[in-house]
C-alpha cells in the first residue's frame, strides 16, 4: 500500500498542469480552434463549388485600333476541354490585315464550320461538331470604352464570370487570371473560367452590362440617347424597309441591320462602313460562302451598275454551292459616298434570297446618307 502513495510535491505539480488546461485565462488553444474551423468550412465549400462546376468558359482578346476582338467558347467543361488545342489552335492563326478594314481572319480547325454574324453584334459564328446542339465560338468587337486597358479587360472579365456565377475579380488579381499569348508579333489575351453558365447570356459592351430598365413612372418616359436599339441609325441614313422585314438591334459597326425568316430558313440585311480594297472584301463575302477568291478581272465582269442616293455604285451576287447541306448566298451593294465606303449586304439562306432580292434591290436604292 506504501508503494501506491505519491509524493505531494509531484501530487501538486500535476494538478497544476491539468487546472491550467481548465482555467478561462488560457486563450492559445481557442484561438487556434477558431482559426481552423472556418478555413475547413472554406476549403470545403471550395471544394464543392469545383466539384458542382460544369460549365467552361475560353476567351481569348486582340485589340485592332479602337476595338477589342473576342474569340468566345462557352459550353459543357468536357466538350470544351476536348476543344482546347483547337482553340488555341484558331487563336495562334488569327491575323489582321492592313487591307482588311482592320477586321481579323484565321485558319478554321479541321471539321470546324463559319457562318457570318449569327446575333446583332457578332461578326462570326464557327460551328464546332461533336455534340448536339454543336458548340458555338463566337466573335465579337467591342469599342475600347477605357484608355486603361487592364481596366477595358477587367471589366469584360468580371462580365465573363458573371456569366459563370463567379465573383467578380480586382484590379490586382488580374495577372494571375489571365494569359499572354505571342500571335505572329501581336499580343493576344487568354481567359480561361469553370463555373455554372446562366441559361441565358449575352455578349454586351461593359457600358450596358449592368444597365436595367428601371420601372417607370406614371406619365414619365425614359430618356434615350445615343443611336437607336434597332433597325437603322436615322443620325446616318434614311431607309425604307419592305414590308416582313424585322428590325434587328444594332451592333457596333450597323448603322441599319434587319432579317427575314421563314421557318428554319433566315437571311439577314445590314448597312455597314468598311475600308480596305473592293476585292479583298469581296473575296471575304466569297470565303464566308465557301467559294475561292476570283480575280481583279473576274470581279470587273460580274459587278453591274447600281445607284444609290444619286451615287453610282456596284451591285453583286454571291452563290455558295448548291449542293452544300444549306446553300448560303450574298447579295450586296457597294458605294463611295463622302469619302466613305458603304456595303449594303444580305446574306443568308439561298432560296429566301431569291425570294427577297427585289426587295433588297429597293431598300439599297432607297438609301439616303446624312452628310458629314
Amino acid at each position: 500500500m506504501h508503494g501506491c502513495r505519491r509524493p505531494a510535491g509531484l501530487t501538486f505539480a500535476l494538478l497544476a498542469v491539468c487546472l491550467s488546461f481548465a482555467l478561462p485565462g488560457c486563450h492559445q488553444e481557442a484561438e487556434i480552434q477558431q482559426y481552423l474551423i472556418p478555413k475547413d468550412e472554406v476549403v470545403q465549400q471550395i471544394g464543392r463549388r469545383k466539384l458542382a462546376a460544369k460549365d467552361r468558359m475560353l476567351v481569348a482578346m486582340f485589340r485592332e485600333a479602337n476595338q477589342g476582338w473576342f474569340f468566345k467558347l462557352a459550353g459543357p467543361n468536357d466538350q470544351v476541354t476536348q476543344q482546347t488545342d483547337a482553340f488555341h489552335q484558331l487563336v495562334d492563326s488569327v491575323r489582321f490585315a492592313q487591307q482588311n478594314a482592320g477586321q481579323p481572319d484565321w485558319k478554321l480547325p479541321a471539321g470546324w464550320r463559319q457562318q457570318a454574324g449569327g446575333g446583332s453584334m457578332r461578326f462570326a459564328t464557327l460551328k464546332i461538331p461533336g455534340s448536339d446542339p454543336p458548340l458555338e465560338l463566337t466573335v465579337v468587337p467591342l469599342g475600347i470604352t477605357h484608355e486603361d486597358e487592364q481596366q477595358y479587360l477587367l471589366e469584360n472579365l468580371n462580365r465573363w464570370r458573371g456569366q459563370m456565377q463567379l465573383p467578380p475579380i480586382a484590379k490586382q488579381a488580374l495577372p494571375a487570371e489571365i494569359e499572354k499569348r505571342d500571335v505572329a508579333g501581336r499580343q493576344a489575351i487568354v481567359m480561361d473560367m469553370v463555373g455554372n453558365l446562366q441559361s441565358v447570356s449575352r455578349i454586351l459592351p461593359p457600358r450596358l452590362a449592368g444597365r436595367r430598365s428601371a420601372p417607370g413612372r406614371p406619365g414619365s418616359r425614359p430618356a434615350r440617347t445615343g443611336p437607336p436599339v434597332e433597325g437603322h441609325d436615322p443620325s446616318v441614313l434614311a431607309c425604307q424597309p419592305p414590308s416582313g422585314w424585322r428590325p434587328l438591334r444594332l451592333g457596333l459597326m450597323d448603322k441599319a441591320l434587319y432579317e427575314v425568316r421563314d421557318g428554319e430558313r433566315q437571311i439577314a440585311i445590314s448597312v455597314r462602313s468598311a475600308g480596305g480594297q473592293l476585292l479583298d472584301n469581296i473575296n471575304r463575302w466569297r470565303d464566308q460562302v465557301r467559294l475561292a477568291p476570283i480575280s481583279a478581272e473576274r470581279l470587273a465582269a460580274e459587278l453591274q451598275p447600281f445607284t444609290v442616293d444619286d451615287h453610282e455604285g456596284k451591285y453583286i451576287e454571291i452563290s455558295g454551292p448548291s449542293d452544300a447541306a444549306a446553300a448560303e448566298s450574298i447579295y450586296g451593294v457597294v458605294v463611295d459616298v463622302a469619302g466613305r465606303r458603304w456595303f449594303v449586304k444580305m446574306q443568308g439562306n439561298a432560296q429566301l434570297a431569291v425570294r427577297e432580292k427585289d426587295n433588297f434591290r429597293a431598300f439599297a436604292a432607297s438609301l439616303r446618307f446624312t452628310p458629314g
